[in-house]
């Protein structure tokens, strides 16, 4: 028996952007605060959207940080507060669309984004998100990750208010990305992939977006990145992201994403790049437990869940990613502590596989 929850109405397509005003005909709220990332106010994409809603809008928060904070989320709570918008519109990548989340909760609620984080019973004022990368997923997913600087530490949200009402996906938006934040982001469509499949949650309808978001990303990734196809491989990708986003948000994350946290808030480190760095780790033990996992892998053409993983690793050296806790600049010496801190995380308990401590030290040892 599985169950399947989701309540995202998604518009998908080239040009979509420019159609802002039909698409959102019918939905509740009227005047709007955009949540806008960096590159969509200087790509002039925030214009575009500001010029169709006219005097809609009213007010505009950008600047938020990478791994979004705590107060991050406050500024667009104190925005809706002051304005008396009554709906949100987040464009940007992960980050903005997380805080945008968090924050439609709280400007619903009059809580701030810490009492957001710990409260039970929620609700959020109407919600459209609009992505200008590929590989968040957060467009469709019912979680956001938020920083809180006064304990060092990334809080997870998930719960089906956080779903948005609309999600508009425009790959022309992401033709623009620089090749960084192409492979940061791409890699994490196959981290989240990779956590959906070796998940005990994982059902039929996971199993099957999740394969398919690997195959799209196995295949356009790397042309992506070298600048080849943009407009096959751009489409490729943003599509790869809605279909992985359903998967998981029926299932959580799972042991790289639980490990990734710490490489993150202490030591800097992408979340893409930080969920790569292990999520290969993972596919194999859980492959050893669940022969499904290697049926997968062949069905995506290869021979043998190592020689899929090979390719990975390769596909990750190819885009400049970092694969060795060395590359990274962190001593070993820390891998206790990462290991305690992932043993905590909720989505840990997710993974096919349980470990413990020692047994964790020992599978990150080999990175």
């Amino acid at each position: 028996m599985f169950k399947l929850f989701h309540p995202v109405n998604i518009k998908f397509g080239e040009g979509l952007i420019g159609d802002l005003e039909t698409l959102l005909e019918g939905y509740e709220g009227y005047n709007f605060v955009i949540v806008a990332g960096n590159s969509a106010k200087q790509n002039g994409i925030l214009r575009v959207i500001e010029s169709q809603l006219d005097d809609r809008v009213l007010g505009t928060v950008v600047g938020i940080e990478e791994n979004p904070t705590m107060e991050n989320v406050d500024t667009i709570i104190e925005m809706m507060n002051n304005t008396n918008a009554d709906a949100l519109i987040g464009i940007g990548g992960g980050s903005v669309m997380d805080a945008t989340k968090v924050a439609s909760i709280g400007a619903a609620m009059g809580l701030s984004a810490r009492e957001v984080i710990s409260e039970k019973s929620r609700t959020r004022v109407p919600l459209i998100l609009i992505p200008t990368t590929s590989g968040s997923s957060s467009e469709v997913t019912n979680s956001a990750v938020i920083s809180d600087h006064t304990i060092g530490k990334k809080l997870p949200t998930n719960g089906p208010e956080v779903f948005a009402d609309l999600a508009i996906i425009d790959p022309e938006l992401t033709y623009t990305c620089p090749k960084n934040v192409t492979a940061i982001s791409g890699i994490d469509i196959m981290c989240h992939a990779f956590d959906a499949i070796g998940n005990v949650k994982h059902n039929p309808y996971s199993d099957t977006l999740a394969t398919e978001a690997l195959r799209l990303a196995f295949k356009h990734l790397k042309s992506v990145y070298d600048g080849e196809n943009n407009r096959e491989g751009r489409h490729a990708l943003s599509l790869a992201t809605m279909l992985v986003g359903q998967a998981f948000s029926q299932t959580g994350t799972s042991g790289s994403h639980a490990v990734s946290y710490y490489l993150t808030s202490e030591f800097g480190v992408p979340h893409g790049e930080a969920c790569a760095l292990t999520v290969d780790l993972w596919y194999k033990i859980n492959s050893e437990e669940d022969p499904r996992l290697e049926e997968i892998a062949k069905s995506l053409g290869f021979l043998s869940v190592d020689e899929m993983l090979d390719a990975f690793n390769e596909l990750k050296n190819s885009i400049g990613l970092r694969t060795t806790f060395d590359a990274l600049g962190i001593d070993k010496k820390h891998l206790a502590a990462i290991a305690e801190d992932a043993l905590l995380q909720a989505n840990m308990k997710n993974n096919i596989v349980q470990l413990n401590e020692a047994e964790l030290v020992e599978l990150l040892n080999r990175k």
